[in-house]
């Protein structure tokens, strides 16, 4: 049996798809389980998450061999996935296949990269074969921009001018599912890039190639950003937590490439231009993003 953390998430629903499709039995557990069946099907087992009971890691872990999960951000998210790697040792758990942030550290004074390197030295401590991987920046944050690219023709961030090596969020889950099931890679990490480090500005020419109209980039100053997040939905902390990540942007090495979608899956990592051009009904505002 594999376990899938936070199937209802964008991640965690492409790894159990993947799953499905190949014939493994999947048990998610999430806390939200109508939308888990009803994206991925009844052919899924779910079990509620209950963070403040640790006697639900237990139950979701009866029978379970492999353990995927994302090292989420969240304030209280390392106490809690402490507890679920802690509970999934003394399981007997097979196999930890644990998503995380690259650049991630214990000692990181970004939360966003703090909070998963936290994680990250519980895994290693868990006693339990695992892998690592360490994604950069998803194409798919673009989606965040999504309904001002197709309004406005613009999108606007603080990033300062860095270049990243932004990475589709489908080649990140096919290199999870496969870090699951080869023992070659156990006790490895990975950071996980697409194949050119771009800037926004550079995202923004690309996409107006592929949608055939020109988007603009602006660069704003990190309080604009922040107003414009919160009164999007964006919680506070969060808001927070992303404008102190993008302060370190240029001084963490998210420009670099690395071959590792390559070594997992067997194929190149997908383009920004291959990613805009599957997502062209989100940048003109004629498909909701998944979330």
């Amino acid at each position: 049996m594999n376990l899938v953390i936070g199937a209802s998430g964008g991640i965690g629903r492409e790894v159990a798809r993947r799953l499905l499709v190949a014939g493994e039995p999947v048990r998610a557990l999430t806390r939200d389980p109508l939308r888990v069946r009803k994206v991925l099907g009844e052919g899924i087992e779910v079990a509620a998450d209950r963070p403040e009971d640790p006697s639900a890691y237990r139950a979701a872990l009866r029978g379970v061999r492999r353990v995927f999960f994302v090292a989420l951000p969240h304030p209280r998210q390392a106490e809690q996935q402490r507890a679920l790697v802690r509970a999934a040792a003394e399981a007997g758990v097979e196999r930890l296949i644990c998503m995380s942030a690259i650049e991630a550290d214990p000692a990181a004074p970004a939360a966003l990269l703090r909070w998963p390197g936290q994680i990250e030295a519980e895994v290693r401590a868990s006693g339990v074969p695992f892998t690592v991987l360490r994604p950069n920046l998803f194409m798919q944050s673009l989606f965040l921009f999504a309904a001002s690219i197709a309004i406005r023709g613009m999108f606007s961030a603080s990033a300062k001018g860095a270049r990243i090596g932004l990475v589709d969020a489908r080649d990140v889950a096919e290199a999870v599912v496969n870090a699951g099931r080869e023992d070659r890679h156990l006790g490895r990490t990975y950071e996980l890039t697409g194949p050119d480090p771009l800037s926004f500005a550079e995202a923004a020419d690309q996409l107006s190639r592929v949608l055939g109209r020109e988007i603009t980039y602006m660069e704003i100053m990190p309080v604009d950003v922040r107003k414009s997040l919160i009164r999007s939905g964006t919680p506070e902390w969060y808001a927070d937590a992303l404008l102190e990540l993008f302060e370190l942007i240029n001084t963490v090495a998210r420009g670099r490439v690395t071959d590792a979608v390559l070594r997992l899956t067997g194929r190149e990592p997908r383009s920004f231009a291959q990613f805009a051009r599957d997502h062209l009904d989100v940048f003109r505002g004629k498909a909701l993003a998944a979330a």
